[in-house]
């Protein structure tokens, strides 16, 4: 095919002579003029095999290419079933080796050349049951001999629709004809070899994005034209695979089918809003249905299938183009190179059509039609993936201006939560505060007693939920601080059971507490922990209708490092569906109560993690759930300080009382709070232990400070007209946070806040609502540094008798800024020393101390390591506002466990520790 292909674009030169039955080439010049198309008339017996040299006469005159079914004028008419004989003589031959070529022909044949036989296709036989036809292109060399050269063929047909000769027969040189059809081989493989090569890669383009099928499509009809082209004109495929006749027929026309499938498939895919309209879904289905029927048809009814490849073709051709015109007038991108492709390939494809009825003799050209729409498919998916890569830029731009929306509305409902919480904050303080202070100093009977309990942890319990409800919001931004420390249990687990107690007696429920002795510390944050432990008995109590509800903690036996907490309650256990579920945020445990945030679980496991802790759950439906926490053992004992922590109370029934001060009955505190309800919280529980003054904003408490000198300050940071942050500022601008303590209230737990504060010069805070008790401690404690400095003179004096460096000398009240400049120094010199005595250990630098100790935290910064934190502690000028004195001793203390005993280092550590430490007081 590919052969007649070239000729016919003028690869080659050959001559198309007008022919009769017998002719002369003595005048032709093969070498200069070159192949010559032996095209008839031909002589032509029907229903004989004549033998060679016969001299009878011809039945007709038959034209080659042509098929013999299609003869008119004979009597009787011809069958397609039969023999028939071929013969053609040619004079004049110059003598030479020269090859003839015979292409497609439909049915088994026998050639003689000059009386002998040279080969054939197939079995030739005048009885019907014996003939096989085969397809096979075969050329025969032959020798010139002086007179004239018979050209004899004996055909024979029983299934084919069209018998005969389908293309023309060649005859050249033996040169010329060898180097024509390596030509004419050589094209094959190309085409089908670009077609496979495009079809794979749309089929990987496909593989990679799979949600549009158009590669997909587009892939299987390259595939499948690209095979069927190995099947037809040089037909290399049939010398790989042996195949009969029918086996040959059925797989070309299934191939067409499938072919014609997969390119109406392709358009109504690339076009699926103007395919909506068209046969291309119908045809579709039905070149699917007749690929399978043409496998199963036998061979006599292989003419009707052609003729059904034609009608759907032809129909396919139409809606395609239809589809085509839609979409231009659509203006859909690259559409003009895909009608100019397509045009090609129809044009070649409806040219193939009238070749396979003999009506045109140009040869089989689809594959050509194919090549040049794959091209100009190539430029238009160019065009569109520009057209593409120009709506993804617009639509980014539009994408990013929407993010930057939705982050300022994140800020905004951040903002909200912050200020909802802080609103509803200050009711819950209110009510707490004013339910604890009634509970202490009113006489009440009972039930009201136990109604005023159930009042106070109700509020408790509602604190906890807001608390949640803010964590999740830092945890999922990653933005919560964890204060690892040595922590004793056994006060945490009295402080819980304290508070969950009236919550438990509410539901008559024991509530009990069963610790182990000898309780080593854990690594932990104090506050955490105590969240941790609230939520998980919160959890069990709600789910608890009868029974009790245990809290455990016991240590690891050797070589565990582990001290475990238990929550075991009698419930009635976990849904086992909803197991691997348990820790995911709003989930609930229980499947018949859907009350609750499912925040608590969530939370717990978030904050162990952060922790390095661990939790299990030992869950046995109708009997109970058990929930294990795995904390690690501290490695050093906690200081003295860190055992009386005041952040978290250890009792609840602790009530600390202040003695009166030299020279006052009682010390006076400045009552700051925008709130009336907080106000009048604060005044119940501190009157009759402090003189009071109450100011609701700033300015008033600026104007009282100018008039009296109170002995501490209790501030609200958000208040109208001037808030707490701009207060402390004015303040500290005339006092030292010495000589006035400043005792942060307030609602919010932002971190930025907090630090805001303490940068502007607060002493401590305490988050609303808070404990009667832990606010009288805080109280306590800050006006005892204020008025206890007068003791800091001898005592500086004793320690400087055996310190290898001067103590600090005691400035006065007067010189109380020196004072802090010559504080913040000593802070320094310690955290150099004890820098410069890590590093002699030769355990690693800055990061490794921090790491080693947990007393630091190590960020990653440009793919580095590094503490930022801890290297503010060597330099003055880069030092807090407000140093972590505790932690620069607590390193200095840890440094020096690490050294040997008898180290000079060692001693000097701890006497430079316990000299900032009393400087400190």
């Amino acid at each position: 095919m590919l052969a007649r292909v070239v000729l016919f674009l003028g690869f080659y030169g050959f001559s198309s002579i007008a022919l009769c039955s017998s002719i002369n080439l003595a005048e032709h010049d093969f070498p200069s003029q070159g192949i010559i198309q032996l095209k008839g008339p031909w002589d032509f017996y029907w229903n004989r095999l004549i033998p060679p040299g016969d001299v009878s006469p011809p039945d007709t005159k038959a034209l080659i290419p042509g098929f013999w079914a299609r003869y008119e004028g004979l009597t009787p008419p011809l069958n397609r079933s039969g023999v028939a004989s071929y013969r053609l003589r040619l004079s004049g031959l110059p003598k030479g080796v020269y090859r003839i070529k015979v292409d497609t022909v439909n049915t088994a044949y026998r050639l003689y050349i000059n009386g002998q036989l040279y080969g054939g296709a197939g079995t030739v036989s005048t009885s019907l049951d014996q003939v096989k036809a085969a397809y096979k292109n075969r050329s025969y060399s032959f020798q010139s001999q002086a007179g004239q050269t018979e050209i004899l063929f004996h055909l024979a047909n029983r299934d084919h629709y069209l018998p005969g000769f389908k293309e023309p027969i060649l005859l050249g040189l033996e040169s010329q004809m060898e180097n024509y059809a390596a030509k004419a081989l050589a094209m094959d493989l190309f085409l089908a070899g670009s077609l496979m090569i495009i079809g794979a890669y749309h089929l990987v383009f496909f593989m990679t994005r799979k949600e549009d099928k158009t590669p997909l499509f587009f892939s299987l009809f390259c595939l499948l034209i690209g095979l069927r082209t190995l099947v037809v004109g040089e037909r290399f495929g049939l010398h790989l695979v042996d195949m009969s006749w029918e086996w040959i027929s059925k797989s070309n026309l299934f191939i067409l089918y499938l072919a014609i499938w997969g390119m109406a498939k392709f358009f109504k895919h690339l076009f699926p809003q103007e395919a909506r309209r068209s046969l291309l879904g119908p045809l579709s289905k039905t070149s699917l249905l007749l690929s399978l029927v043409s496998l199963l048809v036998p061979s006599t009814g292989l003419r009707y299938s052609v003729w059904g490849v034609e009608i759907v073709i032809l129909l396919c051709l139409l809606s395609i183009i239809l589809v085509i015109i839609r979409a231009y007038k659509a203006k859909r991108p690259g559409t003009g190179l895909i009608i100019l492709g397509f045009f090609a390939l129809s044009v070649t494809s409806v040219n193939d059509i009238f070749y396979q009825e003999s009506i045109i003799s140009t040869g089989f050209l689809a594959s050509y039609g194919l090549l040049a729409m794959v091209f100009t498919h190539a430029l238009a998916l160019g065009y569109r993936f520009a057209d593409s890569f120009t709506q993804v830029e617009s639509l980014s731009k539009t994408v990013n201006a929407q993010a930057e929306v939705l982050k300022d509305l994140d800020r905004s409902k951040d903002e909200f939560l912050a200020k909802t919480a802080h609103e509803l904050k200050t009711p819950i303080h209110g009510m707490i505060g004013l339910g604890e202070t009634a509970l202490k100093q009113g006489q009440f009977t009972e039930p009201w007693r136990g109604d005023l309990e159930v009042i106070v942890a109700s509020g408790r319990r509602l604190e906890i939920l807001i608390d949640n409800l803010l964590d999740f919001a830092r945890l999922r931004f990653s933005n919560i601080t964890i204060n690892l420390q040595p922590v004793h249990v056994p006060p945490l687990v009295a402080q819980v059971l304290a508070l969950m107690n009236p919550y438990a007696q509410e539901k008559r429920l024991q509530l009990r507490a069963n610790l182990a002795p000898n309780l080593p510390a854990v690594w932990a944050d104090e506050a955490r922990l105590v969240q941790i432990l609230i939520n998980l008995v919160t959890n069990s109590i709600k789910h608890t209708s009868e029974g009790s509800v245990t809290l455990q903690v016991w240590a690891e036996a050797p070589p565990g490092n582990k001290v475990c907490l238990s929550v075991t309650d009698t419930g009635p256990g976990i849904n086992p569906g909803l197991m691997p579920h348990l820790f995911e945020p709003f989930t609930s445990g229980n499947q018949f109560d859907n009350a609750g945030t499912g925040l608590g679980l969530h939370i717990v496991k978030e904050l162990l993690d952060l922790m390095q802790g661990e939790i299990q759950v030992n869950n046995q439906p109708g009997q109970g759930v058990c929930f294990t926490l795995g904390l690690p053992r501290a490695e050093v004992e906690p200081s003295p300080e860190q055992e009386s922590s005041d952040k978290v109370p250890r009792r609840m029934d602790s009530q600390p009382q202040l003695n009166p001060l030299p020279g006052k009955n009682r010390p006076q505190l400045l009552l700051v709070d925008d709130e009336p309800v907080n106000l009048r919280v604060l005044t119940r529980q501190l009157e009759g232990q402090y003189d009071l003054l109450t100011a609701t904003d700033g300015l008033q408490a600026l104007e009282l400070l100018e008039e009296t000198n109170p002995d501490m300050l209790l501030l609200d940071l958000f208040m109208p007209h001037l808030d707490g942050f701009e207060t402390l500022k004015k303040i500290r601008s005339d006092q030292s946070r010495r000589l006035l303590p400043v005792l942060v209230l307030t609602a919010s737990n932002n971190p930025a806040h907090l630090e805001r504060a303490f940068k502007l010069g607060a002493n401590d805070y305490l988050s609303k609502p808070f404990r009667n008790d832990e606010l009288l401690s805080r109280i306590k404690v800050h006006l005892e540094v204020s008025q206890g400095r007068v003791l800091k003179q001898e005592l500086l004096q004793r320690l400087a008798q055996n310190s290898p460096q001067p103590a600090l000398p005691y400035k006065g009240l007067d010189r109380q800024e020196e004072y802090e400049l010559e504080l913040r120094e000593a802070v320094v010199r310690l955290m150099k020393f004890t820098l410069k005595a890590w590093l002699g250990l030769g355990q690693g630098k800055q990061v490794e101390l921090a790491e080693k100790s947990g007393l630091w935290n190590v960020q990653i910064d440009q793919g580095r390591l590094r503490t930022r934190t801890l290297d503010k502690y060597l330099d003055v000028e880069k030092l807090p506002r407000c140093p972590r004195y505790t932690q620069v001793i607590d390193t200095a203390r840890w440094v020096a466990e690490q050294l040997p005993d008898q180290a000079n280092e060692r001693a000097q550590l701890a006497l430079l520790s316990s000299q900032l430490e009393a400087n400190l007081i």
